[in-house]
């Protein structure tokens, strides 16, 4: 594959904050730096999902907000560049959300030049994603695409968003589940899961996420209230397995290497909807959960294919 300069600085970027994170940092705040055809990959199934949710343009369709949750030194929007930086149109926005204010000025330094000559608009703003869906506001298409941290909690942990959680910890029939280990749906990847799902259900025009994640939510059976809400939020959920969990492979007796060289296995998954939903839908749904009293049927309709590659 040809990359473009942009994504070779991103790469290079990338590079060298790995070699600068301490381990217990890494630790710490789930720092992980996606390869570049893993970015590459992400950003045209996000760019197919939007054309298969009636959005001719796909990334560079200027009714689209293009959102990186997480996005370190600018890896996955420099593949968005990559991909549909030479296309007739451009993007509404482009937004690069992250904490840690040195990934973020090397984001800068990275995308800048290239966003400006391309007309894609770039904004790069600091702070806690998940304290609040600021970060989610789009007039009409959302896509969220990225690699949120791998930590095993969220610093997050808002009123808001512990509302916007109850609906990952309830049944298909609004129940609300009763493992004990309801605490992994508190884990960060599962928090940025919902707060993007939120930010396409809100959109006018719907939208994609499109996240390189943890894969334990694909079988874990306390995550099957995340699942269900998926399946019925969205018009369409395709995953890639990329297996490379450390237990497995210990079971097994057998090497799963992992992309991260991390102990979970991982999973792409691309989530899309289209738009035509009432404005307060997604608000009201959300609103039922977070009272006690989920209504099953608050997304009737929306029939959720469910496509998988294997991987590993």
């Amino acid at each position: 594959m040809a990359w473009s300069e942009v994504e070779k600085r991103a790469a290079r970027a990338a590079r060298a904050r790995d070699a600068a994170v301490d381990a217990s940092a890494r630790r710490t705040h789930g720092v992980v730096h996606t390869p570049p055809a893993l970015c590459r990959y992400v950003v045209e199934r996000a760019d197919a999902a939007l054309r298969r949710a009636g959005v001719e343009g796909g990334l560079a369709d200027p009714r689209v907000t293009l959102v990186d949750p997480a996005c370190g030194p600018g890896g996955f929007l420099a593949a968005a560049l990559g991909l549909a930086g030479a296309r007739e149109s451009a993007p509404a926005a482009c937004r690069g959300l992250e904490r840690d204010p040195a990934a973020l000025a090397e984001a800068a330094e990275v995308l800048g030049e290239a966003f400006e000559e391309a007309g894609w608009p770039l904004s790069l703003e600091p702070g806690d994603t998940l304290a609040s869906l600021e970060g989610t506001s789009a007039e009409d298409v959302l896509v969220v695409f990225g690699n949120p941290p791998w930590a095993g909690r969220s610093g997050s942990k808002t009123a808001l968003l512990e509302g916007l959680l109850e609906d990952f910890r309830r049944d298909a029939h609004g129940a609300r589940l009763t493992e004990r280990k309801l605490g992994v749906l508190s884990d960060a990847y599962v928090r940025f899961w919902r707060w993007a799902a939120e930010g396409v259900r809100r959109a006018p025009g719907g939208g994609v996420v499109a996240l390189v994640t943890n894969a334990s939510f694909l079988d874990g059976p306390v995550h099957r209230g995340m699942r269900g809400a998926l399946a019925r939020w969205m018009d369409g959920v395709e995953v890639l397995d990329l297996g490379g969990s450390a237990l497995v492979a210990q079971k097994k007796g057998e090497r799963d290497e992992n992309v991260f060289g991390v102990r979970p296995a991982v999973a792409v998954t691309v989530a899309w909807r289209a738009g035509g939903g009432e404005a307060g839908e997604a608000e009201g749904a959300t609103d039922a959960a977070a009272n006690g009293a989920a209504d099953p049927g608050a997304e009737e309709g929306r029939a959720g294919s469910v496509g998988g590659a294997g991987g590993g």
